[in-house]
């Protein structure tokens, strides 16, 4: 039993909670099981309202749409029009700046979610090969053994017993026949080691992580670019330069949108998945090998090679009594025989040390421990900085933007001021 174990984090266990309903809205259950439709259907279900309400706070708080309200009720349903002096943008352009710092903070949160994600998934398929390394070992020592146990018994048919009595030739085949059951013994323990395939996942995990990669390089790309945009066009009071990276803004915050809600559905996937991770690669690996190493528990999941090796172990030993007494009876020795019996038996021995699934249990739960904690956590943050963006595109929206300047009926461009609660345009 291996004293390395594996539990779900706070933040997991907060994220498996989400409430899963499929498209005609009936709860389902919340473990992980991808290929499931209602499953798939559910975490669709938590992915559309980040896009939709991104499109309702954009739309709420459009600039255009509330500036052409001003401009109405100043000229039309006020009837008067005042001319003031050009607008003071200090406070516009000081916090034009502090939302540039915040969302240049949230960049780095990103990229270092990035970071730790890709690291995560790294990490996991690195200590799924070396579990598969692992069992190769086992199996390599265990059809070693056979092949030199099938070689050994051989040996013992090809040696000329017709010249000892009946009961030596009795013990013989008696040897021979443990012989070759031992390595038929040997060859079922290898092939149950092949049965489990620790990297049969990786795959997948690389595909959906280069995806993953790739998609939050682009959105910080535009993100970026978007700022870069804005501070030059604010720093130079430039209104075509203001206009165009505001369209930019509410294309980026769409995106952003979308990419909330498509983060949201993987996180409460990968918490589901985290919540009981030993559960789902069982079931899929479809293997007793892959339950006896992951819990690593004898009491709980008895080991699958045991039967066979205490199996091989009682051949050998017979093997070594029927040698005893061959040379026993005969007064001469079998060096070739004794020797390969006894190599068996140091083989035997070997083999009992990595058969236990302390070595193996440890690799895979140390994968499972960083995929389900950095990594989890850097899945999480993203949905930390959609939030980010969207109160800072908010906040900048509640100090009415000053330095718009739009067509008056004659022509002019002219400065819209807010002055005793309204809308003036001079």
């Amino acid at each position: 039993m291996s004293n390395q174990t594996y539990e779900p984090s706070a933040l997991v266990r907060s994220f498996h909670k989400t409430p899963h309903y499929d498209l005609a809205f009936r709860p389902i259950s919340h473990t992980f099981q991808p290929e499931v439709e209602s499953y798939q259907q559910a975490l669709a279900q938590l992915a559309w309202p980040f896009p939709v309400a991104t499109i309702a706070v954009v739309s709420f708080t459009f600039k255009s749409t509330r500036r052409i309200i001003a401009l109405t009720y100043s000229r039309y349903w006020k009837g008067n029009v005042r001319f003031t002096e050009p607008p003071d943008l200090t406070r516009s352009r000081l916090i034009q700046y502090l939302l540039c710092i915040a969302i240049g903070s949230a960049l780095v949160i990103c990229f270092k979610a990035n970071a730790d994600l890709t690291s995560g998934a790294g990490s996991l398929r690195q200590r799924t090969r070396n579990s598969a390394s692992i069992l190769d070992d086992i199996s390599n020592a265990s059809l070693t053994a056979g092949n030199a146990s099938n070689i050994l018994s051989s040996v013992v048919k090809q040696t000329n017993w017709s010249s000892y009595n009946h009961f030596v030739q009795q013990q013989a085949e008696g040897l021979e026949s443990e012989l070759i059951e031992y390595g038929k013994l040997l060859f079922t323990i290898g092939n149950t080691a092949k049965s489990y395939d620790p990297v049969s996942l990786n795959e997948d995990v690389r595909r959906v992580d280069k995806l993953r990669s790739s998609l939050t390089i682009a959105f910080t790309t535009l993100i970026l670019f978007v700022v870069f945009a804005a501070v030059c066009a604010v720093a130079f009071n430039h209104r075509f330069a203001m206009e165009v990276c505001c369209v930019l803004g509410y294309v980026s915050f769409f995106i952003v949108g979308l990419l909330a809600g498509a983060e949201l559905a993987l996180s409460v996937g990968i918490a589901d998945f985290c919540y009981e991770p030993a559960k789902y690669i069982i079931t899929q690996s479809g293997s007793p090998v892959s339950a006896y190493y992951l819990v690593c528990n004898t009491s709980m999941v008895p080991s699958p090679y045991e039967p066979k090796f205490q199996q091989a172990s009682q051949a050998l030993y017979l093997g070594q009594e029927y040698i005893q007494q061959i040379e026993q009876n005969t007064s001469e020795t079998f060096d070739q025989i004794t020797t390969g019996i006894n190599t068996l038996e140091v083989e035997l021995s070997r083999l009992k040390g990595i058969l236990a699934c302390d070595q193996l249990h440890s690799q895979l739960i140390a994968g499972i421990n960083i995929a389900c904690g950095n990594g989890f956590h850097g899945s999480a943050a993203f949905l930390f900085i959609f939030v980010l963006l969207l109160l800072g595109y908010i906040i900048s929206n509640i100090d009415k933007d000053k330095a718009f300047y739009i067509s008056s009926s004659i022509g002019e461009n002219s400065p819209l001021v807010w002055t005793n609660k309204s809308y003036f345009m001079s």
